[in-house]
């Protein structure tokens, strides 16, 4: 039984198991907080813990304690007058000595335990994790106690494993405690696709075989089969309006259909027939929004029926002008009114009729200029968390003006606004930007990265083939893949530069994951990420990732929409706040590469992460510090450019300061 006894004292023990919800079987290494008491433990092989107690003492930390310092495996500590034990994850102490203290952390035969200061009453602890090549320590916060809790008294156990979002039990000392721990899955998709039946070139059948792995018929052709490019899911997103073909790209008879027909009559039957060829991905019925007087929008319902999705469409494209033909009691209410009220009013009515069910994000945001960051707030305000946010790593990525962004517009300070940056739209890739003004509000609204894939011959990528979302979820029904692009735990990536990817904050008892929020009291944080880099892209390349940034900002009050700030599209208190050089290191089991920084807490904040395959101070690629160029400097780009240009971005994790 794995025993990790932090020794916040004056508790009594709590034990237990923690195992898979799924096959019963017990999970190792999983992290068990006793969030009252502020003990934590590790489970054994078998998935067993021990939170022991101690007879009641104050633990008082009234003067600062020793810090140490690792270097390489040695752990140094240079203030004197402290005695030293080392706490093993078996339960077993040993006595280090007394500081200033010189350890060799190599010698363990256990890779997680603690070491433990006490001078006078005081006391302070760190854990420390070794793992191939590098030490860590991080310092565990204790709770002024002075008091024996009686073993009837509750208390609250958190139990996560690495990169999960984690459950919270209740439970009382001198317990055996049984915890059920789900499996978090990742699963990739695109949000944003076109066929025929709008402006693109193939069938979704087609489409379809690429992203799943599958077999189609090309027109004209024979059959063919293709692996596919590694999606869970993708929605079929096109254009409102008025088109003239079918799905298969045969001119209509009538000359041409309302998009809220198309998808009544000829896109919902195809996608709901192609549900049954591919029964364990997921194929959404969506609608590329043409949003009044601003930029496209994918949207989608994921109703039962096809009512939902051509009813939006009807009432709220702009470029849908029917006036006379839609079948609803209340069709004759419709206006062509391009206005952001009608967008706003678009947005709201996703919310109130579906909001359980249905998403909304911008596409290719900065691209035509059409969307600013108050249009954003104005959505997200409308919308809740029907909203999710925008496509910041837009399609079209191989085409001459990379994303298909080309307008020539300049910000106040001379930044090319309209133009991609290492293929990332500008309210992402500036530091400080977009973005980081949004987050640093505290708003929940996410980044993705979509193929807009019209035609394998042009700029584009088939799904899956460049542009992924991998996200984690808790399962893999429809529900569960919108629970989850909800929760923010999506990292947008080009290229396949990684294929799996997780972020926590942490403060020595509890974890926040991607998307989610750590309140705590605690003096210090640190921010961890993981993510593995494949051996082979979609397309056949190597990926290798250069550096990652750790990026991160102050979290203040939300901007009134008549404060000047409201229009701000920037914020000062972002900046990177840290970087790890991986080109050349050697990754972790598994091929896993880790990262981690510790910061004290100072107040409400917010962080995130971006990687590339790109150097800094590449010439005409980034800047000294890592920042990506605008994609000018690589006119005419081209499927080479963009496949040696790799970049991908995390969403924030938030912390909120607790008073103590």
């Amino acid at each position: 039984m794995s025993v990790a006894a932090c020794l916040a004292p004056a508790f009594d023990r709590i034990e237990g198991v923690v195992v898979d919800s799924a096959t019963g079987n017990g999970l190792a290494n999983v992290r068990v907080s006793a969030l009252v008491s502020g003990r934590t433990a590790v489970t054994d092989a078998s998935g067993h813990f021990l939170i022991d107690g101690e007879p009641g003492r104050p633990v008082v930390l009234d003067a600062p304690p020793p810090e140490l310092e690792v270097v390489g495996d040695r752990v140094v500590s240079n203030t004197p007058g402290w005695s030293v034990d080392w706490i093993g994850a078996d339960g077993r102490t040993a006595s280090l000595g007394a500081s200033p203290l010189r350890w060799d952390a190599s010698r363990l035969s256990s890779g997680i335990g603690w070491i433990r200061f006490r001078s006078q009453g005081r006391e302070a602890i760190w854990n420390l994790c070794r793992i191939p090549g590098e030490t860590r320590v991080r310092r565990v916060s204790l709770p002024k106690i002075s008091r024996r809790r009686t073993a009837t008294e509750p208390e609250t156990l958190f139990v996560r494993k690495p990169g999960d979002p984690g459950r919270t039990f209740p439970v009382r000392t001198d317990s055996v405690v049984r915890a059920a721990l789900g499996a978090t899955i990742q699963v990739a998709g695109d949000f944003h696709t076109h066929t025929f039946l709008t402006d693109g070139v193939h069938t979704l059948d087609d489409v379809a075989a690429h992203a799943f792995g599958g077999t189609w018929i090309p027109v004209g052709g024979p059959e063919s089969r293709v692996a596919g490019f590694g999606l869970d899911w993708f929605a079929n997103s096109e254009h409102g309006g008025a088109f003239s073909r079918d799905r298969f790209g045969n001119p209509f008879p009538s000359g041409s259909k309302w998009r809220w027909e198309t998808l009544r009559d000829d896109s919902w039957p195809a996608v709901d027939s192609l549900r049954h060829v591919y029964p364990r991905k997921h194929l959404f019925q969506g609608l590329e929004w043409n949003v009044p007087s601003h930029e496209h929008a994918s949207v989608a319902i994921l109703a039962g029926d096809r009512d939902a999705i051509a009813r939006f469409e009807y009432f709220f494209d702009e470029w849908d002008t029917d006036l006379v033909g839609g079948p609803w009691p209340d069709a004759g209410t419709k206006t062509n009114a391009s206005s952001h009220a009608k967008a706003l009013a678009g947005a709201r009515w996703l919310s109130e009729k579906h909001g359980d069910s249905s998403w909304f994000l911008i596409n290719h945001p900065s691209r035509l200029q059409r969307t600013s960051i108050s249009d954003l707030r104005d959505l997200h305000d409308a919308g809740g968390s029907v909203f999710l946010g925008i496509e910041a790593i837009p399609g079209h990525q191989k085409a001459s003006w990379r994303g298909g962004y080309h307008l020539s517009n300049r910000s106040a300070a001379g930044e090319m606004v309209a133009r991609t940056h290492g293929g990332t739209d500008f309210m992402l890739a500036k530091v400080g930007g977009v973005m980081d003004a949004l987050w640093s509000e505290g708003r929940r609204v996410w980044v993705f990265s979509n193929s807009d894939f019209h035609t394998a011959a042009g700029g584009d990528y088939y799904p899956g083939e460049y542009n992924k979302n991998l996200t984690r979820v808790g399962d893999r029904t429809e529900s569960g893949i919108l629970a989850g692009l909800r929760s923010g735990a999506t990292v947008a990536v080009a290229g396949d530069l990684v294929d799996s990817f997780w972020m926590e904050l942490d403060d020595g008892l509890r974890t926040a994951p991607m998307g989610g929020e750590l309140a705590t009291a605690a003096d210090s944080v640190e921010v961890r990420v993981a993510y593995h880099v494949p051996r082979t892209s979609a397309v056949g390349d190597a990926p290798a990732v250069d550096h990652v940034d750790l990026i991160g900002g102050a979290v203040g009050a939300r901007f009134a929409p008549q404060d000047p700030g409201y229009r701000l599209p920037s914020v000062a208190t972002t900046a990177i706040l840290g970087t790890r050089q991986v080109a050349g290191a050697e990754p972790g089991p598994h091929g896993w590469h880790v990262a981690s920084w510790k910061f004290a807490v100072a107040g409400d904040s917010y962080f995130r992460v971006r990687g590339t395959s790109t150097p800094r101070a590449k010439a005409g690629w980034t800047d000294s510090v890592g920042n990506p160029l605008c994609d000018d400097l690589q006119y005419p780009n081209d499927d080479a450019k963009a496949r040696s240009n790799l970049w991908f971005y995390s969403n924030p994790v938030f912390l909120k300061k607790l008073a103590r």
